[in-house]
């Protein structure tokens, strides 16, 4: 894609399949804010990419029915996007209490370590190439590589957190912080790290008690702009990459183009005959090994491996050196049931991957009907904003809520601790 008339017919083409999808699961948005809206915008691109892309019939015909697999599972629960009415939630002092040591104490850790970072890399968005620095940046040692599972497992909680705190408590340090830590997401170089604020603040939205808070009304008019800052933040990263010389605006509305074509990027990689062949050596056994190696890997059952999109990056281009870096596409339900399991059994994983999903909305719409506590909350709110990246790559997912639960631990006991031993003190009750 050379010109702003071939970025327009990829949209124009790829609106139309958009159009179906939407046609699909309107009933289950939330609104054109929610996570799963985009999903559908990434997987009319992919799908897209699989019409460019492959070339061999049998393998078009299988990423189709996986696909078509993949909806029956979701819409089979049925997950219905309504209003939840939230007014036999229960919010205890301590619960409450609780919750902002937490908030207090992941927020100290996530600016610790990231102003760590900041003082021996700089800013990955101002480098020469924050695309490539968000990764180089931290895979060269020196524990850079733990900051950055840091920030995606209690980084992506206590925004969580502390949003829907701040809704109930209207207390200004919650705003602050909340503030401080959107900033900080800016820098990371990320170009989609602001859509989860959209997301979030499109999920609390179902909310009918936070609906109706001038806290919330406030910060629901700030979606758009969000929307637009992020916007102009990928536009300016992708000028400022791939290092071709051309940093001009249309330059940079081209490359987005592209890298939403290029949520399907795997495909470019594994549908060729020979790569199709090669990684059928994997099995139901290696499945459970990659997926769940961020676990097996920190109890030092097994070693660490290297994702397996870079195994596949690696492969394609017959490149056996290594350098050192966990660059490669996000392997996709799709592809994943094709590798480990074959193309028949992939159906049947593809339709699992779906009704997860499914599932997982099905559960935060059914919130209304039962009585829970602010942390069960927090916790559902949390999983629902991340669980569309499940079917784009489960092994990534499992080792975001992994190091979710690893990092979290420390400041959740400390303010188990606080809360047990000082009743008396009032700084964050």
């Amino acid at each position: 894609m050379d010109s702003i008339n071939d970025l327009i017919i990829l949209i124009l083409q790829t609106s139309l399949i958009f159009a179906v999808s939407y046609f699909i699961y309107r009933k289950y948005l939330i609104s054109v804010f929610d996570p799963l809206f985009f999903f559908l915008i990434t997987q009319a691109f992919t799908i897209k990419m699989a019409l460019i892309q492959i070339h061999v019939t049998s393998y078009l015909v299988n990423f189709f029915l996986c696909v078509f697999c993949f909806t029956i599972g979701f819409l089979i629960n049925n997950p219905k996007a309504k209003q939840i009415d939230d007014s036999n939630f229960t919010y205890s002092s301590s619960n409450l209490k609780f919750i902002n040591y937490f908030n207090f104490f992941s927020f100290l850790i996530i600016i610790g370590v990231n102003l760590f970072f900041l003082s021996q890399k700089g800013l990955i968005i101002l480098s020469s190439d924050p695309s490539i620095s968000k990764f180089s940046d931290f895979d060269e040692g020196g524990g850079f590589g733990a900051i950055r599972r840091v920030n995606w497992g209690l980084g992506n909680l206590i925004v969580v957190s502390i949003f829907f705190t701040y809704l109930k408590t209207h207390r200004k340090r919650n705003l602050i912080m909340l503030l401080i830590l959107f900033l900080f997401s800016l820098t990371s170089g990320a170009k989609g790290v602001v859509l989860n604020y959209i997301f979030l603040i499109a999920i609390v939205g179902t909310f009918k008690g936070a609906q109706l808070t001038k806290s919330f009304k406030r910060i629901n008019n700030f979606k758009l702009p969000i929307l637009i800052i992020g916007l102009i933040s990928a536009i300016f990263i992708l000028m400022k990459g791939d290092g071709d010389g051309d940093s001009s605006i249309q330059s940079g509305l081209i490359k987005l183009g592209v890298r939403f074509l290029y949520f399907g990027d795997a495909i470019i990689y594994y549908y060729e005959p020979n790569t199709v062949a090669h990684f059928q050596k994997y099995n139901f056994i290696d499945f459970f090994s990659y997926q769940l190696n961020s676990i097996l890997g920190f109890l030092r059952i097994t070693e660490y491996k290297k994702p397996l999109g870079n195994e596949l990056l690696v492969y394609y281009i017959n490149d056996s050196q290594d350098t050192g870096l966990s660059i490669g596409p996000n392997i996709p339900y799709y592809i994943s049931g094709y590798m480990f399991f074959g193309k028949y059994v992939s159906l049947i994983y593809s339709f699992i991957i779906g009704f997860i999903v499914g599932y997982g909305r099905k559960v935060l719409f059914a919130l209304n009907k039962s009585k829970t506590n602010l942390i069960l909350v927090i916790i559902i709110i949390y999983l629902n904003l991340l669980i569309t990246n499940f079917p784009q790559d489960t092994q990534l997912l499992i080792t975001m809520l992994f190091d979710t639960i690893v990092f979290a631990s420390i400041p959740a006991i400390l303010s188990a601790l606080f809360c047990y031993f000082s009743n008396d003190i009032k700084i964050l009750a």
